[in-house]
């Protein structure tokens, strides 16, 4: 008997153990945050509340409640980013910012004003992000670069199959079917590789690492790159 109550205790004891190890979860369904059933981005202001980009709309949450704001066109947000405090956003043929006015709630302004030229027809935002005082918005067909310093929006035609920006924090890279990849310096496109591996290979991360670029492709392959060379990071380096 003495010893079932020991092993008893041992086992209460390790599942207390285990549960304060464990980060809480909280599963929030459709039904909790009344909006679509699709998100397909996620970003989080300065103060901590969290934004996705939602089939319906921008979908906020605070912690404690959910709302949702219908995107300026009423078609789907796909990509949202904050930079401190304010939202940016793009959907279908719309890209701009929101903003939290003097009575609490969020207030959109769009940046199709300050274009020089016309979208393309068709034309979704899928990726947002930001360096310095430029936020990068990118379609399937160009990168739209707004200064948020002097309001002014550069274009660069950029086609590409899959829409991703790599931001090292020092430096934008971006990757084009059959090309290469390159990189985004004072507002032009500069070519930094076109070395086959990365002109055949669909590239889904890059990282620094140890003064060089390590650069992951959709086979899983590793390559290092450092002054115009490039060399595989075999797994037989952690032997």
């Amino acid at each position: 008997m003495q010893k079932i109550i020991c092993l008893l205790f041992f086992l209460v004891a390790n599942t207390i153990v285990i549960s304060q190890e464990l980060a809480p979860i909280q599963n929030y369904g459709i039904a909790d945050y009344e909006a679509g059933n699709q998100n397909w981005s996620i970003t989080q202001t300065a103060d901590h509340y969290i934004y996705f980009g939602n089939n319906n709309g921008l979908l906020e949450f605070n912690g404690a409640g959910w709302k949702l704001y219908p995107s300026n066109n009423g078609t789907i947000i796909r990509a949202v980013h904050a930079v401190d405090k304010i939202i940016y956003s793009g959907c279908y043929m719309e890209f701009g910012f929101w903003k939290r006015s003097e009575f609490g709630n969020l207030e959109y302004t769009s940046l199709l004003n300050k274009l020089d030229q016309a979208l393309i027809e068709d034309e979704h935002f899928w990726n947002i992000t930001s360096i310095d005082e430029w936020v990068l918005f990118q379609s399937l067909n160009r990168i739209y670069l707004y200064n948020t310093a002097d309001e002014s929006i550069e274009i660069i035609d950029f086609d590409t199959s899959r829409a991703k920006i790599f931001n090292l924090g020092n430096k934008i890279y971006i990757q084009k079917e059959s090309e290469g990849l390159f990189s985004i310096q004072n507002g032009k496109v500069v070519l930094v590789s076109d070395n086959q591996n990365f002109k055949d290979n669909f590239i889904v991360g890059i990282y620094n690492h140890s003064k060089k670029l390590l650069v992951i492709t959709e086979k899983g392959k590793f390559y290092f790159l450092k002054d115009n060379e490039i060399s595989e990071w075999k797994i037989e380096a952690f032997k």
